[in-house]
């Protein structure tokens, strides 16, 4: 450690210290605590914040050359207080160090301000803070300036965003939330009115809940990263609002655009697949028609009806739209369903719908 560099080891506070102000933070809130810095160095404070330091720490002992820091070389000591600052071992060392500044000096040198309410040993109830929850990183850094100047804030420039840029920001943050979550919603009614069977119906569904989740997510995680910096009261709520909304909005377009099931029903192409033909029936297994489909002839089935006569080895009825055998019924066992003709063990095509649900 170079004391030139620090100061003296009891230093008064005065202008032989070598910062205005050090900062004192948990990395979890550096968004926030980079932008007081670039105010306050922007008008002119010196500011101990650790990435203007960087050549100055290379190679340095850290915890002898921070102590000398935080109990000597700064006028003031700003602390940012939150529960990630409660359980950081080097934040520890900072504020012991700055205590032991603040207990041998008459006059305030540790600035309290709070992310939160957490607790924190050796900061007392009664000291005054700001409430970061409340301000923005440019109003508090230029509070900052003003205590270092023995200024009222009514004397400092305000070095701020545009508030206007600000909210459009946030705004722009909560749109991509709904446009997220709706695009998602209409996806997820647009392919469940798309899927035939069930099982792919579920799967879609399934697909669809896992998009929303990573685009929400994914929205959601950027929002509540922001909210160390300059964060809108409510903002996670206001998220949620976001994405519910969007969700409903994208879910009532894809139904309302949803595949029109008016026009013709879908058929699918069967191949007979028994040798001796596929027997007719008038109704699902109890009137015979008395004719049979010759075995490798294809017709167009539209739907299916579980078998409920009993019929030995009959597990469902499939119903012919073709003809000459339209409006019959076969059953669906003895039809290939996909497998090679006479060598068929497949009992019925799993994309044929039962014709309840047509």
């Amino acid at each position: 450690m170079h004391d030139a560099t620090l100061g003296s080891r009891h230093a008064p506070r005065g202008d032989d210290t070598h910062y205005d102000v050090c900062f004192s933070f948990a990395g979890e809130q550096r968004q926030y605590v980079d932008r007081v810095a670039e105010v306050a160095r922007s008008a002119g404070i010196r500011v101990f914040y650790d990435l203007y330091e960087r050549v100055e720490l290379w190679g340095k002992d850290l915890y002898q050359h921070l102590d000398g820091v935080y109990s000597d070389a700064s006028k003031f000591c700003v602390v940012f207080l939150s529960a990630d600052y409660a359980r950081k071992l080097w934040t520890s060392h900072e504020l012991k160090s700055a205590q032991a500044r603040a207990f041998r000096q008459h006059e305030e040198y540790l600035l309290p301000a709070r992310f939160d309410d957490t607790r924190i040993p050796g900061i007392r109830d009664t000291v005054g803070y700001i409430d970061l929850r409340q301000t923005t990183p440019e109003q508090f850094g230029a509070l900052i300036v003003a205590k270092v100047r023995g200024q009222s804030t009514d004397q400092v420039p305000v070095a701020r965003s545009d508030p206007q840029a600000v909210d459009g920001e946030w705004v722009a943050t909560y749109v991509a939330a709904g446009l997220a979550a709706a695009v998602t919603g209409f996806l997820a009614w647009m392919q469940h009115s798309l899927e035939v069977t069930t099982a792919s119906t579920v799967g879609s569904l399934a697909v669809s809940a896992a998009l929303a989740a990573a685009a929400c997510g994914g929205i959601g995680w950027y929002t509540l990263a922001r909210q160390a910096g300059d964060r809108p009261r409510y903002a996670r709520w206001y998220t949620a609002v976001a994405v519910v909304v969007g969700l409903a909005v994208g879910g009532l377009a894809g139904h309302a655009l949803r595949p029109s099931n008016d026009g013709p029903p879908r058929t699918y192409t069967e191949f007979a697949g028994n040798r001796i033909g596929s027997p007719l029936f008038k109704d699902p297994g109890s009137t015979p028609d008395g004719r049979r489909i010759p075995y490798g002839t294809a017709v167009e089935i539209d739907c299916k009806v579980p078998d409920a006569s009993g019929m030995a080895s009959v597990s469902n009825w499939y119903h012919i739209v073709s003809d000459p055998y339209r409006g019959l019924y076969a059953p669906s066992d003895t039809f290939a369903n996909g497998d090679p003709l006479g060598g068929g063990v497949t009992a019925v095509d799993a994309r044929v719908p039962d014709c309840v649900d047509r």
